[in-house]
């Protein structure tokens, strides 16, 4: 069998060719790839910057200075924790109080409150519950700073559960 010398040098040849040209084609495309992230990444960078820079000074001309020396200051941070344990007493169920308990802090400054304490809150109904299931309690919450502030709170009954809202200090 004869074989012509020529005829395999060529097919060797063409066959790198294409090995060659392929190799170029996947790094040309390689290349694309990493410059159409490289550039998507810039300018996505650019606009994370300018939409930061909106937001701080919209931040700069809404924001309310806080003074916490200052307790008619509006954003004076709360010191009080609402989840602690509520006050014992009263006619609602425990998670009623509970309830109440964490409505306290969004009058507490108003009344010159600054750290309600539970312990030595006392609970006292001043109108028994009706035939809606509706009664009214005194809540003389223990201010710690030595004073007591009085909040009335109107309780309701619905689907065997009580509820309670405090009313705004006077």
């Amino acid at each position: 069998m004869y074989t012509d010398p020529h005829s395999s040098a060529i097919s060797e040849d063409r066959s790198s060719n294409r090995n060659l040209i392929i190799s170029i084609i996947g790094i040309v495309l390689f290349g694309c790839c990493c410059l159409v992230v490289g550039v998507g990444g810039y300018y996505g960078y650019q606009a994370y910057v300018a939409a930061k820079e909106v937001v701080d000074e919209v931040k700069e001309i809404y924001e309310i200075p806080v003074n916490p020396e200052d307790p008619t200051s509006p954003n004076v941070p709360i010191p009080f924790m609402p989840f602690s344990e509520a006050p014992e007493g009263g006619l609602g169920d425990e998670r009623a109080r509970e309830f109440v308990w964490t409505q306290i802090p969004i009058y507490y400054q108003e009344a010159n409150c600054p750290e309600p304490k539970a312990e030595t809150t006392v609970i006292t109904v001043i109108t028994q519950p009706n035939a809606q299931g509706s009664w009214q309690e005194e809540w003389n919450v223990d201010c710690g700073n030595g004073t007591f502030h009085v909040f009335v709170v109107d309780f309701v009954t619905q689907d065997g559960y009580s509820s309670g809202i405090v009313q705004p200090p006077q």
